[in-house]
């Protein structure tokens, strides 16, 4: 610490002008206790105040003091029966009160503030250990609160998932028990070993689904491809999703007058045409 910067701050004499915050008091008592300087610097200021308060006090007049000390005598002698104002305190004559001005005491103010500058210490402790304590509930209730966010946040989305899902499945039931859905089973063809795919294809509603109960997973770099036979021509109805497999019940573009329905193995996103010697599953439509 800076204590000559510190000394010369002006703390020291506001303190003893009686002018310095709790704050300061409580500072300056424990800098006074720490440092040497700062104590010397604080007894001489407060001799100072101490020596300007005596040179500017204005001595009263000759006849008021007379009045005053005999009006004292009067009380004392009153006080005590049979003694005279000139015998009171053992037939000693009034004295003069001793005027010279009295050497202040530093080290008896010193210890009076640091009194008060532990008082101060102890409830600025009290204080800080109370905002510490209600700062940490805070902070444990802004984390349980961010936790609880999240749960909210985590469930609401699966809520929505649940939702969706839910739909898909009722809409699906109403596909399946309406009577103008038909199913067409697309059957593996030879050397495809037990592929099954079942297309379900709906005038009425303008729905088509397709529903993968057996699919190999398809090789590096491929894809399978649907296609509509329509009056004998491949028409694109999308690519199956690379997860297929596991992703049974997925819609496609709905094709009027359909004569069969076929699967094919494409380079990953797709062709143009079907590749006719990587045909895996066949179904043909009976209308």
């Amino acid at each position: 610490m800076d204590t000559q910067a510190y000394i010369n701050s002006g703390i020291i004499e506001r303190y003893a002008l009686g002018q310095a915050s709790c704050y300061e008091a409580m500072e300056l008592g424990s800098y006074a206790e720490r440092y040497p300087d700062v104590r010397t610097a604080l007894d001489e200021a407060l001799l100072a105040v101490d020596g300007l308060a005596q040179a500017a006090a204005v001595a009263p007049p000759a006849a008021l003091r007379a009045r005053v000390l005999a009006a004292v005598a009067r009380e004392a002698a009153a006080g005590t029966p049979g003694l005279s104002p000139d015998t009171k305190a053992g037939n000693k004559p009034f004295e003069k009160p001793d005027s010279s001005p009295q050497p202040s005491r530093p080290t008896s103010r010193l210890r009076t503030l640091q009194f008060a500058t532990g008082i101060a210490a102890v409830l600025a402790l009290a204080a800080g250990l109370a905002y510490l304590n209600q700062s940490n509930q805070n902070r444990d209730l802004q984390e349980r609160t961010a936790a609880l966010e999240q749960e909210v946040s985590a469930l609401t989305l699966q809520s929505g998932e649940w939702q969706s899902e839910a739909e898909q499945q009722l809409d699906q039931l109403a596909l399946l028990r309406d009577v103008a859905t038909r199913r067409i089973a697309l059957m593996a063809v030879p050397g495809a070993g037990n592929a099954r795919v079942d297309v379900y294809w709906n005038p009425e509603r303008k729905a088509a689904y397709f529903d993968v109960l057996s699919l190999p997973t398809a090789p590096t770099g491929k894809q399978y491809q649907l296609w509509a036979i329509v009056a004998g021509t491949p028409v694109d109805m999308g690519v199956l999703p690379l997860e297929a497999g596991a992703a049974s019940w997925q819609a496609f573009p709905f094709v009027d007058a359909p004569q069969a329905f076929a699967i094919t193995i494409e380079p990953e996103g797709g062709s143009l045409a079907p590749s006719l010697d990587q045909m895996v599953v066949l179904g043909n439509f009976s209308g």
